[in-house]
């Protein structure tokens, strides 16, 4: 995601290489990927069972609870109010929260982050191209 941003700078995804910011991007990055991502796992394996599926929803639940908490400060996006690739990844990953029955009602600040990117005119574009929504 890093790389794609950084093929067109101008459009401000992601802030400059060696500034505070871009370590802060890379923390969201790898938070998502490695901890909120893979904790979704078993709801995309076919053999897990309820019981892993239980104790998934749990795991995703306190990733989710950390993120809230990002956004306990009023911010609009996880670099404050300047939308990065982290968040277009987090909307993504997030989104798993419906079909998987977590649903996003215990979390309104990630709701309402959720909400704010989806509304976003290059997101619609996208999920119109991807077929997933009209």
């Amino acid at each position: 995601m890093q790389y794609l941003a950084d093929l067109n700078p101008e459009a401000g995804l992601a802030p400059k290489p060696g500034t505070f910011e871009r370590a802060r991007l890379h923390e969201h990055l790898n938070f998502i990927s490695t901890e909120l991502h893979k904790a979704f796992a078993p709801f995309f394996t076919a053999n897990a069972t309820d019981e892993e599926k239980q104790l998934a929803k749990e795991n995703v639940g306190r990733k989710m609870d950390y993120f809230e908490s990002i956004f306990d400060d009023g911010r609009d996006f996880l670099l404050d109010n300047k939308f990065s690739v982290a968040d277009a990844y987090f909307f993504v990953v997030s989104s798993w929260a419906v079909p998987t029955g977590i649903g996003l009602e215990k979390w309104p600040r990630i709701a309402d982050f959720f909400t704010r990117v989806e509304g976003r005119e290059n997101v619609q574009s996208a999920m119109r191209a991807e077929g997933l929504c009209s």
